[in-house]
């Protein structure tokens, strides 16, 4: 498969096993493999079959359907995992799930809902595959991160990004319980923290300051965001790139 910035293909560089870029979305199903032993798991978006194999080997569940839209990536997965016992991977559109009412325990849905054109649509059908007492995983990135001042992310994948009071209204609409954890935490320096808060100077860093001394200093003072990929309970003066909410019905 050819790698186009957006689905995991691990024989590509970019998402090998060792990156970052890998690490962050394997330490998601690392999260979520605790809440399946012994349940029926969709994985929602499954790409190639990775977090789907983690989730068997570290959650030990009853079975796993992993489901994705493109046809290649499921062929990809059902010839790599072919030996995982009870798992099977199938093509599945996330807005019209070809699966039984109440037939799921744990839904896992990283880094989807982002994609998708009817996200109502797409919450109400995990809720109608979902069986009682079931629970949904879900990530997303975080908007305020990712189209800050200082960090502009336009993906063109992506139908709609959400700060974090739409994105927990929406899944508490849902979902009666709703836990939401972090990511990859954004940590603004002091010096940005200043210059954040008295625009004109922060108009001059980004616009003069650079072009007088020939020297970018934006990866100096900007915001960094941390390498640290595990996940943690949120709590007030976070600002991660990434949230993860468990959601239970």
């Amino acid at each position: 498969m050819e790698y186009t910035g957006e689905r995991i293909v691990l024989e590509a560089k970019e998402c090998s096993p060792e990156t970052l870029l890998f690490k962050e979305h394997a330490e998601r199903y690392k999260f979520a493999a605790k809440f399946v032993p012994g349940k029926r798991v969709l994985d929602i978006a499954c790409g190639v079959g990775y977090g789907s194999e983690i989730l068997y080997r570290l959650g030990k569940p009853q079975s796993i359907v992993g489901g994705d839209i493109s046809d290649e990536a499921i062929q990809y997965a059902t010839s790599r995992y072919k030996d995982l016992k009870n798992v099977r991977f199938q093509k599945l559109n996330a807005e019209s799930l070809a699966l039984e009412n109440k037939s799921i325990d744990v839904t896992v849905s990283f880094e989807t809902i982002e994609h998708l054109e009817h996200v109502e649509r797409y919450l109400q059908e995990v809720d109608r595959v979902l069986a009682k007492d079931g629970v949904y995983i879900v990530s997303t990135p975080n908007k305020d991160v990712t189209h800050s001042e200082t960090n502009v992310v336009d993906n063109p994948f992506h139908y709609h990004e959400f700060v974090l009071e739409e994105i927990e209204a929406l899944l508490k609409s849902k979902f009666p319980t709703v836990a939401i954890y972090y990511q990859r935490e954004y940590k603004p320096t002091a010096i940005t923290s200043a210059l954040s808060s008295v625009s004109k100077w922060k108009s001059l860093y980004r616009r003069v300051i650079p072009r007088i001394i020939r020297v970018d200093l934006r990866n100096y003072l900007f915001p960094d965001i941390s390498n640290d990929v595990r996940i943690y309970p949120t709590h007030p003066g976070v600002s991660p790139l990434y949230f993860v909410f468990v959601c239970k019905k």
